[in-house]
């Protein structure tokens, strides 16, 4: 069991630090404290590892590094390239009299051929499209309900209040007549 946790803590320090170790690095590297971790650290570099002038080498993991340096290496080179031809492209291109920098964040996004913005609607048109439809929806209620919660339909803001209005009354035609409450009662009181 000591040789496993050697052995993973050999590979991973090599690997971490790009270089293999002589026999006390390799002991410092794992932490080794008794006889018998120091031991354990010993047959792992014999077992597992090549001495080469006074360093334990691996084949597999000197392999592995010099790619990544190669890859690295290669990558640099591409992302200098790109740069240098943006650089390049960027300084021959002129750009227009109007014509913002290419940082420069639009203070509006204005919507191409989009809908309008929702504008509430003013008591007059919900009673002209009350009466226009037949709905059985009382005007003053539905225009007093959204202009207290701010023209909102749960979380979002009404887009299209002649839907809610017809949502109200197939609401309101689904219900059975109560008589004397609720608010049109007290408006028809009112009266």
């Amino acid at each position: 069991m000591l040789e496993h946790g050697a052995y993973t803590l050999l590979i991973d320090s090599c690997y971490d630090r790009e270089q293999f170790p002589t026999e006390e690095e390799a002991i410092d590297w794992c932490w080794a404290r008794t006889t018998e971790e120091v031991e354990a650290v010993k047959f792992v570099l014999t077992k597992f590892f090549t001495l080469k002038d006074d360093v334990y080498m691996q084949k597999h993991i000197q392999e592995v590094v010099d790619k990544y340096h190669s890859t690295a290496l290669t990558n640099k080179r591409i992302a200098e390239e790109r740069e240098k031809k943006r650089r390049e492209n960027k300084t021959k291109r002129e750009r227009s009299v109007n014509e913002a920098s290419p940082n420069h964040k639009p203070l509006t996004i204005a919507k191409k051929g989009g809908k309008p913005r929702f504008a509430p609607p003013a008591i007059q048109e919900i009673r002209d499209c009350v009466s226009d439809h037949g709905y059985a929806v009382d005007p003053e209620a539905f225009f007093f309900h959204y202009e207290g919660n701010g023209w909102m339909v749960g979380k979002n803001k009404m887009k299209n209040w002649k839907m809610a209005l017809a949502s109200w009354n197939k609401r309101e035609s689904n219900k059975p007549k109560q008589q004397g409450t609720g608010f049109n009662r007290l408006m028809e009181l009112a009266r």
